[in-house]
């Protein structure tokens, strides 16, 4: 998600002997065509498992998965599958990755890690809006089925949904927008003080009387653990940390600019390539 250089990373994953990840079989699904679908959205559980998300780009035929979750003390963490195949019209797999890096308040691309794959993901489109998701994370394997999230109504006049990054300069943190309508959902991947793999979310704002700066509320979440067991709705925290104001200077560029526990950054972002 605008989160590092596929190219970048998987160099850096060969050259540290990443074992490749093999995923149980999924049971075949109805063919859908790759060409004509567009998977690339916001998916979720439902509102039993509030708290968590997918967030797919599509590429042509390459789908970049993000998925945004908990680990097992409650910290909002992300594991990224930046590319993957088609093993048949209706599933993609790829392997899943766990990055770290410097912290979002100074980041340093140079203290960016790729590391070595954690898991797989193997995503079976049980049709264009259903999808069940067979997860391995450290050697843990289970079972989600998603659906796409419906946060708004209506056909965007200018859709910024995309992965978008600041360049290679920044390489290894992004931002995830979904578009519906006039709102957008955006989520922030980035680095906690530590190093470890964080994310900030913004579930909608409202753009300015001239439609080209959107603005709203950044918050943080905890949750439970994610990977071994069924997510504890219940558990969710969340906590408004700051803002984050969108200003678009065309259909391909914006200028994002966030406020996070005090500490104010503005940085120009465009829309990654992969």
């Amino acid at each position: 998600m605008t989160l590092f250089s596929l190219r970048n990373m998987l160099a850096s994953v060969l050259a540290a002997g990443a074992v490749a990840f093999a995923l149980p079989a999924i049971a075949e699904a109805p063919a859908v065509p790759k060409a004509e679908t567009s998977y690339q959205d916001l998916w979720w559980g439902g509102a039993s498992e509030n708290g968590w998300g997918m967030s797919i780009t599509q590429h042509e035929n390459r789908l970049f998965a993000a998925l945004y979750i908990y680990d097992r003390f409650g910290n909002a963490t992300w594991v990224v599958m930046p590319g993957g195949e088609w093993t048949s019209s209706a599933q993609y797999v790829g392997a899943l990755y766990s990055p770290t890096g410097s912290p979002y308040s100074a980041y340093d691309a140079s203290r960016f890690q790729p590391n070595a794959a954690i898991g797989a993901l193997g995503i079976n489109f049980t049709d264009p809006d259903t999808a069940q998701l067979r997860i391995t994370i450290y050697g843990e394997t289970s079972v989600r089925v998603v659906t796409r999230q419906k946060f708004a109504a209506g056909e965007p006049v200018n859709n910024y949904t995309d992965l978008w990054w600041v360049g290679a300069s920044q390489n290894g943190w992004g931002l995830s927008l979904t578009q519906r309508g006039s709102t957008l959902f955006g989520v922030w991947f980035t680095y906690d003080a530590g190093g470890a793999p964080t994310w900030f979310v913004m579930p909608g704002g409202a753009f300015d009387a001239a439609g080209t700066t959107y603005s709203g509320t950044l918050y943080a979440t905890r949750g439970s653990l994610w990977w071994n067991r069924p997510f504890d709705g219940a558990s969710l925290s969340v906590s408004a940390v700051g803002s984050m104001t969108l200003d678009f200077q065309g259909p391909d560029s914006a200028r994002m600019a966030t406020v996070v526990n005090g500490q104010s950054q503005s940085r120009p972002i465009v829309r990654q390539p992969f």
